[in-house]
């Protein structure tokens, strides 16, 4: 038998791989033009470049269940990126991971700096919580389950305390459990030695907001000092924080920080004006009001009552709460105690022409 020609399968495979003609008037492609395109057209500015990476994670985690409410989630992201007034640098808060289960979800996020030709570095803030960690070392630093808990960004700011030309970041955190404590924490972050560190002259202080108290451009930290810890709740097994008076921490132009100058007087006289000739303070409905008498002896110490006499009128003014009634008494007078025995972080006196010159 003769063999087939070879003629019709050469003819079959030569039309199945002929390529698709170009449309009319179109540009001859050069491959080589492409190249040239991608390199002319300039590089996302770092925000655009956070908003990307965030809408990918959110994208990714509206995928995974259809029928989840992201919009606070998405809305805790929104606007969360800072950009330096030059320099093509810029602070973000972008997700990296999220989980989500109804309206609950769970996020870990990262405190990114951004900089030009896609340089990035990262630092994890962690939830605030009593313990004061500054990173993260949990899978999710951010969350919302109704009825439940809440991990929540309150603010961001950017100022240049140290004058390098690299803003300082300040970011202030609130977390709030089911019957227990609301803890806020502020942290001042820097960008330096090709990284991100916790600011070096604000370590070690206990932080629960910024603000700028004196008008003066500089963003002031507030602390609580040592007058912030947990006491047990009337009536509950869940206990609940306790706050003396913000105090202020003025930023000075060299970069540090005052709880002691005319500035940071002036504020504590604004939320401690006198002495006070009680510490017991009442409630408009007649019971005791813990957080004001807590107060009170935080301010008489800031006005230089001796530790001794307020003492003394801790345990004068102050019922020990009654097994039967514990809702009567003070409670928790150990607290008050401790206080007044906490060597004050400044003194006030009689306005000095310095104090009100630096009054708000």
């Amino acid at each position: 038998m003769r063999a087939p020609s070879l003629a019709f399968g050469v003819l079959v495979l030569v039309g199945c791989e002929r390529p698709t003609a170009p449309a009319a008037n179109a540009p001859p492609v050069v491959p080589a033009q492409r190249a040239v395109d991608a390199a002319a057209r300039p590089p996302l500015a770092p925000c655009e470049r956070a908003a990307g990476e965030a809408r990918k994670v959110l994208e990714h985690a509206a995928a995974g269940d259809a029928g989840a409410d992201l919009g606070a989630l998405r809305a805790m992201f929104t606007n969360r990126c800072m950009a330096d007034p030059v320099g093509g640098r810029a602070w973000a808060l972008v997700p990296e991971r999220v989980r989500v289960d109804g309206r609950s979800w769970w996020a870990r996020y990262a405190l990114v700096r951004l900089g030009p030709e896609a340089a990035r570095s990262a630092a994890w803030p962690a939830a605030p919580s009593e313990d004061e960690d500054a990173a993260s070392a949990t899978p999710f630093n951010l969350w919302q389950q109704p009825g439940d808990s809440e991990v929540s960004v309150v603010s961001m700011s950017a100022y240049d305390y140290d004058r390098d030309g690299s803003p300082e970041l300040a970011l202030v955190l609130r977390a709030h459990h089911h019957e227990g404590p609301v803890f806020q924490q502020a942290h001042v972050w820097s960008f330096t030695e090709g990284g991100v560190f916790l600011y070096e002259r604000a370590l070690g202080l206990r932080l629960a907001d910024v603000r700028d108290v004196d008008g003066d451009g500089r963003p002031d930290l507030l602390t609580h000092g040592p007058y912030d810890e947990p006491s047990a709740a009337c009536g509950s097994d869940f206990a609940t924080q306790v706050h003396g008076p913000a105090l202020a921490l003025h930023a000075l132009a060299d970069g540090s920080f005052s709880g002691t100058d005319a500035a940071a007087r002036a504020f504590a006289r604004s939320a401690c004006p006198a002495r006070p000739a009680r510490l017991l303070a009442r409630s408009a409905e007649g019971g005791i009001d813990q957080e004001a008498t807590a107060r009170n002896v935080v301010c008489a110490r800031l006005w230089g009552a001796p530790e001794a006499e307020v003492v003394a009128a801790v345990r004068r003014e102050c019922p020990a709460p009654d097994p039967e009634a514990p809702c009567a008494g003070c409670e928790d007078v150990e607290l008050l105690a401790r206080w007044a025995h906490t060597s004050p972080p400044l003194t006030l006196a009689e306005a000095t022409a310095a104090d009100a010159t630096a009054a708000p």
